[in-house]
């Protein structure tokens, strides 16, 4: 009984972690949206702690993924690596707390924090694979067709986002 009740209380908590983080960040979204990103405390703060869901939810997906067989089932090691790369979503968010605070730099990028960041895209599309594997989802790439558009398509789409969202970024490879 006493396991139920700290579970309660432990999701009580994360709920209202989840709705705290959801108001400041409309806060920040409605009342700050002039105020330069890097010098405005509140962007900073928010973007230095928001990294406690991603902690919370690794830790507790790493257990749950236990009581689904752990890496011995494909439920549970999806459950892992989803965790996994929850996990190393809060580690690029420390690097890059780190560079603000720690070292007081502007963050550089490409920069230690992308390591983690590049690795939880890795661990969360294999998560989905493995998912999809215990969904009884089969894949084929015999014919010629598919192969090609498997590999074009997401090219196509990295190249397009990183031409969009980075078009006038100078990249510092110091």
């Amino acid at each position: 009984m006493e396991q139920k009740s700290s579970n309660k209380y432990l999701m009580r908590f994360i709920g209202a972690l989840f709705i705290g983080f959801g108001l400041w960040w409309l806060y920040i979204a409605v009342f700050q949206r002039h105020v330069d990103p890097y010098n405005a405390v509140g962007n900073q703060s928010f973007s230095s702690t928001y990294g406690l869901m991603s902690l919370f939810g690794g830790l507790i997906g790493i257990s749950a993924s236990t009581s689904w067989g752990g890496h011995k089932s494909l439920i549970g090691r999806s459950l892992l690596f989803f965790s996994i790369g929850l996990l190393a979503q809060e580690f690029g968010q420390l690097a890059y707390s780190f560079y603000l605070y720690a070292l007081q730099v502007k963050i550089p990028y490409p920069s230690v924090g992308d390591v983690g960041y590049l690795s939880s895209a890795l661990f969360y599309i294999y998560a989905s694979y493995l998912l999809l594997q215990a969904n009884g989802a089969r894949f084929s790439l015999k014919d010629r067709n598919k192969r090609i558009i498997s590999v074009v398509l997401p090219l196509v789409l990295l190249g397009a986002s990183y031409t969009f969202f980075l078009r006038d970024y100078q990249f510092d490879f110091s």
